[in-house]
């Protein structure tokens, strides 16, 4: 019966923790991680992002009126304008460079340009997270419709990812529970793959997202849901269906 092992390879200095496969080499996952990456639980010849901070935002999302905007029927083109842009900041840093930065609302991560709101009638909402040097902002735009697009209060959370330092003269070390070696460290969180049980978000596989195709916008989130900025998605004449996602934990 395959199980979990600690080894390490005294060639390379790299050490691992892997599940032992069925037949041998029974070492493989150690010397050639690349290849036996779904047996690998913990690495020290790869790379792994660092949680450097979470951070729970809460955001209250105004609601939009309606507009006529103006329908050129003739031509089947319908135009509604935007109704506001706003940037807001929602946290900070202090890695003084431009890291990663994942955004979950609910098991989903938000991906940019994919609206987070839409109410079949034109009004479309979108967020974008971007960070700077110190700061972690939203820029929110919303595109009003022929219907009113409803309030939305909505809690995000903001996973500041940073790649680790190395540990000088460590190559492993354990102590009262505690690993470190290299870029590892068990004191922190790191992004991985999900074990069975756990709830997961849901990384977008990067595939196409976004579609134009008869004058309509369609949209593919990491949850697998497909919208239209648009309420005529029936005018949709494309292809692009639903994407496929990756389920990860930190």
């Amino acid at each position: 019966m395959p199980y979990d092992v600690f080894d390490a390879d005294q060639a390379t200095g790299h050490w691992a923790i892997y599940r032992e496969p069925a037949a041998a080499p029974f070492d493989a996952p150690l010397t050639n991680p690349l290849a036996h990456l779904d047996k690998i639980k913990i690495h020290s010849a790869l790379a792994y992002l660092q949680r450097h901070i979470e951070i729970d935002v809460t955001i209250n999302h105004a609601a939009v009126a309606a507009s006529n905007g103006f329908s050129w029927s003739n031509f089947a083109f319908n135009w509604t304008p935007e109704a506001y842009t706003i940037d807001r900041l929602l946290g900070t840093h202090d890695l003084g460079i431009i890291p990663i930065c994942l955004v979950a609302s609910g098991q989903g991560i938000v991906d940019p340009g994919i609206p987070i709101q839409v109410n079949g009638s034109g009004g479309t909402r979108y967020l974008d997270i971007y960070l700077t040097t110190t700061e972690v902002r939203a820029r929110e735009r919303v595109d009003s419709g022929t219907g009113a697009l409803a309030a939305l209060n909505q809690t995000y959370k903001l996973i500041v990812l940073r790649e680790p330092a190395p540990l000088p003269n460590e190559v492993f070390w354990a102590e009262d529970g505690r690993v470190r070696g290299e870029t590892f460290d068990s004191d922190y969180h790191y992004l991985r793959a999900v074990a069975t049980g756990e709830s997961p978000y849901r990384l977008s596989a990067p595939v196409q997202q976004i579609d134009t195709a008869g004058g309509i916008c369609r949209f593919a989130d990491a949850l697998g849901t497909v919208t239209h900025d648009f309420y005529n998605a029936a005018r949709y004449t494309g292809s692009m269906v639903a994407v496929p996602s990756v389920e990860v934990q930190r």
